[in-house]
């Protein structure tokens, strides 16, 4: 019996991990518009950040609480707006594809430490996911926290992907931002709350139809 009663403690709290592993790693069904113009949401959380990026050759991209990433803007064009979503560790963690398109390009860079007394010297793992639609190109980066590193990926390039589909997860505290065409009528604002594959983050255009 006391040996029970010293045991009942660590079965409680291998339960509770079990139950908060399943948890975290859920994968929630979603129900996406399937608008043709519509970008979604990549992720769950809430909108921190949106910055004009208009005529700039790269962007560093603050994380909220720790470190930062680079990326290069050259191969998405018409870049114009840096929108990040913060996702806390009660979100679910899987990604969704904002558009329907083609995987262009993907790359995946470790984070790293330099030994200087800056914000800016703390380095975050990230993956950069670059798509191509009919109309317009987009970047999608996943970016990790600086302790726990582990992004998964589960698209390939030259993949096709859906709207609203589940293309890969961060582990724990993570944070997933877009680079967008200039051309983007936004619906949020910063402090929204969004859900991935689900939630309409901005419209671009439709295109104009020509007689023939």
């Amino acid at each position: 019996m006391l040996l029970w009663m010293s045991a009942l403690p660590i079965l409680v709290f291998i339960l509770f991990c079990y139950r908060f592993y399943r948890y975290f790693h859920r994968i929630p069904k979603r129900i996406s518009p399937q608008d043709p113009n519509a970008i979604l949401s990549p992720a769950d959380g809430k909108i921190w950040q949106i910055i004009s990026i208009k005529n700039k050759e790269e962007a560093r991209i603050p994380k909220r609480f720790l470190g930062e990433v680079q990326t290069f803007l050259k191969d998405v064009e018409n870049a114009g707006i840096l929108l990040s979503i913060f996702m806390s560790p009660l979100d679910a963690h899987v990604n969704w594809s904002p558009v329907s398109g083609k995987i262009l390009k993907i790359q995946h860079t470790p984070g790293k430490f330099a030994f200087a007394n800056t914000w800016s010297s703390l380095s975050n793992e990230k993956n950069e996911i670059l798509m191509q639609t009919d109309r317009y190109s987009l970047k999608m980066i996943q970016i990790a926290g600086f302790f726990a590193r582990r992004i998964e990926c589960w698209v390939k390039e030259n993949q096709t992907t859906v709207r609203g589909e589940a293309i890969g997860m961060i582990r724990l505290g993570s944070q997933v931002s877009l680079i967008l065409p200039e051309s983007v009528t936004l619906k949020i604002k910063p402090g929204d709350k969004v859900k991935g594959g689900e939630t309409i983050l901005g419209f671009i255009e439709p295109q104009e139809k020509t007689n023939s």
